[in-house]
């Protein structure tokens, strides 16, 4: 027979917030000595490194901004996006750094749905 555990609750994963993949091109290897920042409404997020990040978040709509710290500008590759989140769902979003010929740096904050970059 189980006896009832008293105090302690099942763990629920997040159902809604906003998920963001970082990536940057292969030919810029520094970027692999830098962290991206990741705002949410101003408020800075807790971002370990390159790659996937959940951010679970209350439904509503959220300004997302990330930028790559650097040593000349210090912040590259802006990217700007308006999130909402509904009940029950995820934003996934995906940012990529791109370097152009003329050395700029290029960068979107897009839908993981539109992942077809050009």
């Amino acid at each position: 027979m189980n006896a009832p555990q008293y105090g302690r609750r099942p763990y629920q994963a997040p159902r809604e917030g906003i998920a963001i993949t970082t990536r940057f091109s292969p030919l810029m290897w520094l970027f692999a000595t830098v962290t991206p920042k990741i705002f949410v409404n101003g408020y800075q997020m807790p971002v370990a490194g390159w790659g996937p990040v959940v951010f679970p978040l209350a439904p509503g709509q959220y300004q997302v901004h990330v930028h790559t710290p650097y040593f000349f500008p210090q912040r590259v590759g802006p990217a700007d996006y308006a999130a909402i989140v509904y009940p029950g769902q995820f934003v996934e979003l995906d940012t990529r750094r791109r370097c152009s010929p003329s050395a700029v740096v290029h960068s979107a904050l897009r839908p993981s749905a539109t992942t077809e970059w050009r």
